[in-house]
């Protein structure tokens, strides 16, 4: 008889696989909830921190080489404009100019406040500098849009004044600054008939939700040093998140074989989504270096990072819900409008689909062109916004029905998963306590509240990545891959699964990466890095034992299928002869076994469960997160004084580093909820804040306490068990907090971020 997910659930949620068919024989077994694990699950600490704190780490920043040239890029200060003068004699005989390369001519139309003209490479920053003023660049300045309102306008100015009306089969139309609407897709189908549904409904609430542009400052910049080979190739030192498409783009750029180019980044100062691909820096150094010959350092500035570096769109959803008098979702409508600049993205209809079922739903997403630097992936790209707007919605339906917040989510929330963290998590935070005992005004201005919010994202893996083991004859192992590590500490990770899988102390375990020449890793996005991974290193394991156990069988006198490897020794099934790991590497004819492992399509795993698709276990990540706030009612200061995160990761590699990914998430949803918005001037159209002054991010001062709980479980779909949290954390923090004030002071923020003005101006409203 088949199980249900709920029963299949064991201590902490540990969801073991079904039985069924044993892995080839070149496979690894699968690490299920029964499998005993040595590394793998250990708080294991960093094995770079030593490099980072002391110093020693080496970043893009870093890399100084004999006879490196310095570039800068002059840039557009207009958001919209035309080229009429384009003179750079003076800049081509300044003092230690060695090239210019120009990226726009005479006639070009300029579309964003720091689009790049022209680079310039000298022997030192300085005078790159000093050069580039002494360009005579005349820009006639165009008509310009930079708030999605004016650009809708259907008599504003164009974007794109040649785009076509229908872009042909399978592409968004385009109507003005208008693309779209995206209605679903593929993945996110609407379905049934909304409107009756609202007809029906024995409760309909719509609001207005409007969310802000976010950069992502990162605290290293975008920024290359290329460096020209003898063989007309390109050696690339660079901050990326995913170093195989920059060979990728930098050999389609330059029209040369991508065994001509070698990329590195053995360390990377964050990502969030902006680091993939060359990007226009490295082809711009790129260039100077081969005409030059010599290697060239581009680096952005705070800046340029903030213009151009890429960011989280912004978004304008009007939101409507219908509920049965049972509290049952049955009926919700999302219209977006959300900018990318002269980019696209700026959809989030996807949490409408993914986290409650509703028979009737319709959503319309479309991206608004602006004159402003285009978007990138960002830490769970649509997710914070939609999810902030639709729990708040959930919250605004409980008040009405006078149920708790979590009930109502219970009564609608089928993933199993969520359903015990939503369960655990009341429990924790003590939250039936806290919804009665607050609001109160017994501290005079500041009133306290609580609130929660859901988090979804997705078990995304890059196949055909891998990895390869070498076991020496002195015992000890390398693992090499090219991977890049951004901050979440996947060396650590790595040496934990190549030393289990081998049955070796970590201590014995070197891990190489971030380099081309190593075979292809995962581009470290969509919180697919371990997930991706990790199997291939346990492959790769898996295959030299295989070769370890054809030395060993002879010696102990059986076949090599009947081999165990433990601890450190390597003994016979039946335990009665055994040798240690390291006399046996020591018997080896050559100097290293080697084994190579490549990442395979995901296993069935667990496909027993009544639940829909769309909440598979191994599928789908879930995550609640619970918020405690003050609230001044006089300032409209909100402090953030507690947060509850509760994730779910697979198998947990490894808790200590898990932790700080959520606490790095949450940090930056709490930054988003109350914080960071990119102002443009309304008549110039120019960035007012682009540094990390004026434009707020949460500092140490701004942080709560944060409690991290992570829920492991097994859903057999791959051979460790591995999925992605990296940013799930994020997406359900703004909502919370924003729940929480709504409990503490009857205020329902609709606006990010939620500043003192904000505040204020929303008790005033519900006081009136």
């Amino acid at each position: 008889m088949k199980k249900t997910y709920e029963e299949l659930l064991g201590p902490e949620w540990d969801l073991r696989p079904v039985p069924g068919t044993a892995p080839a024989k070149d496979e690894p077994q699968i690490w299920d909830g029964t499998a005993q694990l040595k590394h793998v699950g250990a708080p294991i600490p960093r094995l770079d921190g030593k490099e980072k704190v002391t110093g020693a780490a080496k970043y893009t920043t870093d890399i100084q080489l004999e006879g490196m040239l310095h570039a800068v890029v002059i840039r557009s200060p207009y958001p919209a404009g035309k080229i009429e003068e384009l003179n750079l004699q003076d800049v081509k005989k300044a003092s230690g100019v060695k090239a210019i390369h120009e990226i726009v001519a005479v006639g070009a139309n300029l579309r964003y406040e720091g689009q790049p003209l022209v680079a310039v490479a000298a022997t030192s920053l300085s005078r790159a500098k000093r050069a580039a003023a002494l360009a005579q660049i005349k820009i006639q300045p165009t008509p310009h849009v930079t708030s999605v309102d004016a650009a809708m306008d259907p008599n504003g100015p164009l974007v794109y004044p040649s785009a076509a009306v229908s872009p042909g089969k399978g592409r968004l139309p385009i109507q003005g600054n208008l693309r779209g609407p995206a209605t679903g897709g593929r993945r996110f189908q609407s379905e049934g008939d909304v409107e009756l549904a609202f007809k029906e409904a024995d409760l309909v609430q719509e609001r207005y939700f409007d969310t802000p542009v976010q950069t992502h400052s990162c605290l290293e910049p975008h920024g290359s040093v290329v460096q020209p080979l003898d063989n007309g190739g390109l050696q690339i030192w660079t901050s990326t998140q995913s170093i195989s498409s920059v060979v990728r783009d930098v050999a389609r750029a330059f029209e040369i074989p991508r065994s001509k180019v070698r990329v590195l980044a053995h360390f990377v100062g964050g990502g969030f989504g902006a680091k993939f691909g060359a990007g226009q820096h490295t082809i711009m150094a790129g260039h100077l270096a081969l005409k030059t010959g010599k290697p060239v350092r581009l680096i952005l500035d705070r800046r340029e990072e903030h213009l151009c570096g890429g960011n989280r769109p912004s978004s304008q959803q009007q939101v409507k819900l219908g509920w049965s008098k049972e509290g049952r979702l049955t009926g919700l409508s999302v219209m977006s409008h959300g900018t990318a600049g002269v980019g696209t993205g700026a959809g989030v209809a996807a949490p409408f689909h993914m986290i409650y079922p509703c028979p009737h739903r319709k959503t319309l997403e479309y991206d608004v062109f602006t004159h402003a630097g285009a978007a990138a992936a960002f830490r769970a790209p649509g997710h914070p916004q939609g999810v902030f707007a639709l729990e708040g919605m959930v919250d605004l339906a409980a008040q009405t029905m006078k149920l708790d917040p979590i009930e109502l989510r219970l009564l609608n929330d089928e993933h199993p998963v969520r359903r015990e963290q939503w369960k655990r998590a009341m429990t924790l935070f003590e939250w039936k306590e806290k919804r009665k005992r607050w609001p109160t005004r017994e501290e005079g201005a500041i009133v306290r509240g609580v609130g929660a919010a859901a988090s979804v994202w997705y078990n995304i893996v890059q196949n055909r990545v891998g990895a390869t083991v070498e076991v020496y004859n002195d015992g000890s192992v390398r693992v090499l891959t090219g991977v890049q590590d951004i901050g979440g500490g996947i060396r650590t990770v790595v040496a934990q699964v190549a030393a289990d899988a081998l049955h070796v102390p970590i201590e014995t375990v070197r891990v190489e990466l971030g380099d081309s020449l190593l075979p292809e890793g995962p581009g470290s996005g969509g919180s697919k890095t371990t997930a991706s991974l990790t199997p291939a290193i346990h492959s790769a394991a898996h295959m030299a034992l295989q070769k370890l156990a054809s030395f060993a069988a002879p010696v102990l006198g059986v076949l090599p299928d009947d081999i165990e490897f433990r601890d450190g020794f390597v003994l016979t099934q039946n335990g009665s002869t055994r040798i240690s790991f390291k006399d046996l590497c020591r018997s080896m004819p050559a100097d290293r076994v080697v084994g190579h492992g490549e990442r395979k399509e995901d296993r069935p795993g667990i496909l027993n469960s009544p639940l829909k698709e769309h909440i598979q276990l191994g599928k789908i990540i879930a995550g609640v997160q619970m918020v405690q706030v003050a609230v001044d009612t006089q300032l409209g200061i909100v402090r953030v004084e507690d947060v509850l995160a509760i994730h779910d990761c697979g198998r947990v590699m490894n808790p200590l580093q898990a932790q700080s990914q959520v606490n790095g998430g949450v940090i930056q949803g709490l930054s988003y909820a109350l914080y960071e918005e990119r102002r443009l001037d309304p008549i110039e159209g120019k960035m007012l804040n682009p540094n990390l002054e004026s434009y707020r991010i949460a500092g140490v001062a701004d942080l709560p306490n944060i409690s991290v709980h992570l829920t492991n479980t097994y859903s057999g779909r791959s051979s460790t068990g591995a999925m992605g949290l990296g940013e799930p954390a994020t997406v359900p923090t703004a909502a919370a907090v924003r729940n929480a004030i709504y409990h503490a002071t009857g205020a329902f923020m609709t606006s990010l971020p939620m500043t003192p003005r904000k505040v204020i101006e929303a008790l005033h409203k519900e006081g009136s």
